[in-house]
């Protein structure tokens, strides 16, 4: 019988870029060959251009200010204080049917071209969830969606736990929404 609830919780979601060629030479190194596998470390001397990450920034409903979700703001997804990994907040995204909830952060004025390295912490009770990336350009356009890419489905834990991810803007896209979605077919 497969399951269809899950929770899972993220924190401390930074997106460092764009990476210089050296930089992006030292995060190649980390997914192939050398680091393949190991834990990679933030990006030294990169940028961080995500929009309210720790989930520190509240609206005066408690929300996290700039960001959207799935549904309704405590349907899916909300802002607990249980056990952060870092500040006084984290995000919990929750389902007991199958749905596909998640939380979007967008990044605008991106460099098309660039590549760009996601790194989050998080646990899960499941091991059905990913991070999908969704790229726009031509804003004056009927329909600016330009392409799309999607992590691994990451492991369970009940540990916070780092991953990271390098991203490559397309050359025609200015524009990325950033969804950590919860696919939960399985959990507890």
């Amino acid at each position: 019988v497969i399951s269809t609830e899950g929770t899972i919780y993220f924190d401390d979601v930074y997106l460092d870029g764009p990476l210089t060629d050296e930089q992006q030479k030292e995060a190649d190194k980390m997914e192939e060959g050398e680091g393949a596998g190991q834990e990679k470390p933030p990006v030294e001397g990169a940028v961080d251009v995500m929009i309210n990450g720790g989930y520190e920034e509240l609206d005066q409903e408690g929300n996290p200010e700039g960001l959207q979700c799935f549904g309704s703001w405590g349907e899916y997804a909300q802002v607990v204080q249980d056990a952060p990994h870092g500040g006084e907040n984290c995000m919990q995204i929750s389902t007991t049917e199958p749905k596909y909830p998640w939380v979007r952060h967008t990044i605008r004025d991106l460099m098309p071209g660039a590549q760009y390295q996601l790194t989050f912490w998080y646990k899960s009770d499941n091991d059905n969830f990913a991070v999908k990336f969704e790229f726009y350009g031509d804003q004056d356009t009927a329909n600016p969606f330009y392409n799309q890419a999607q992590t691994p489905y990451y492991p369970r834990t009940n540990e916070w736990t780092k991953a990271t991810y390098t991203v490559t803007v397309p050359r025609r896209a200015d524009e990325m929404q950033i969804y950590m979605r919860n696919f939960a077919s399985t959990g507890t």
